[in-house]
């Protein structure tokens, strides 16, 4: 596994091609559905036999086998496991995702022994604050997580879990919410692998997130999620599955799916989701599962 870092300085760049170029790969897929050329670019770098990467916009000169994406919106996972199926001719029960991944129960296990999980004795929760480069209009707000958590804890006697990366942004942003919170949470600062929070989240119950990494990971172990919708275009990020509840504001300009600013400059699109809307969204996901229970 080739890690690459985007804030590495030129000679650091040169150095990480000179790598992938030592191994004479016969295959390099860009599986990045985008316009930025970058990914392209590395792939082309790379040197490969075969340069594959979907169709569309200047980046398509760095592949010389394209894959030709249909036409609309779509779930993004759909449209990777396209990729698959032009590599082999078959299709692919997405569901086999569910075992790309092995679980690392080392700090599940330091739960079960501290006695915060018990079994599946108790209602857990998991709830990721950060968004995609944690811009304004991606994020919900701190005192709203907060009293989410709160009421969760009051409510439903639920543990909390809220995680984050190592990040001084996440940190940042964790602190904040645990002194608006009266109750206690759990914070995972960046304390986990991702093998170690895939293992997690095979125990919760809810996952409430805007549209994250860590939401994606969360619903691949199985757990029911409410996503704050925000000004992302849902078609395409939304996980599939009626066990799993949107909650977004209705406005003419979503989706704008800005990765900056907010065009309107009051970001109205997280700040007009209450924390009344996730709670009923909540319990919209456990009367699902008492009744196919």
């Amino acid at each position: 596994l080739i890690i690459f870092e985007q804030k590495k300085k030129l000679k650091e760049w040169l150095k990480f091609i000179k790598v992938l170029r030592k191994t004479k790969y016969d295959l390099a897929i860009d599986m990045m559905f985008s316009r930025n050329i970058l990914s392209g670019f590395i792939t082309f770098l790379i040197n490969a036999r075969i340069k594959l990467g979907f169709y569309g916009g200047l980046k398509s000169v760095f592949f010389n086998c394209h894959l030709i994406p249909r036409a609309g919106q779509r779930y993004e996972v759909e449209r990777n496991f396209e990729v698959i199926k032009c590599l082999t001719g078959q299709d692919v029960d997405m569901s086999l995702g569910s075992g790309c991944l092995i679980p690392d129960s080392r700090y599940v296990n330091v739960l079960f022994k501290d006695g915060i999980i018990k079994d599946r004795d108790g209602f857990y929760v998991g709830i990721h604050p950060g968004a995609y480069r944690n811009v304004a209009n991606r994020l919900w707000l701190v005192e709203r997580y907060a009293e989410l958590a709160d009421k969760m804890i009051n409510k439903y006697g639920a543990i909390v879990f809220f995680s984050g990366s190592k990040s001084k942004e996440d940190k940042h942003l964790l602190e904040s919410i645990e002194q608006n919170m009266v109750n206690k949470a759990i914070f995972i600062k960046g304390d986990t692998t991702l093998r170690q929070f895939y293992a997690l989240s095979q125990h919760l119950d809810v996952f409430i997130s805007t549209f994250t990494g860590p939401l994606h990971l969360a619903v691949l172990a199985g757990v029911s999620a409410v996503v704050l919708g925000g000004p992302t275009p849902v078609e395409r990020w939304m996980p599939k599955g009626k066990r799993h509840v949107l909650v977004q504001a209705d406005l003419p300009c979503i989706p704008c799916n800005d990765n900056i600013i907010c065009s309107r400059k009051d970001y109205a699109c997280m700040k007009n989701i209450k924390v009344e809307d996730v709670l009923k969204a909540v319990d919209t996901i456990i009367c699902e599962k008492k009744r196919e229970s």
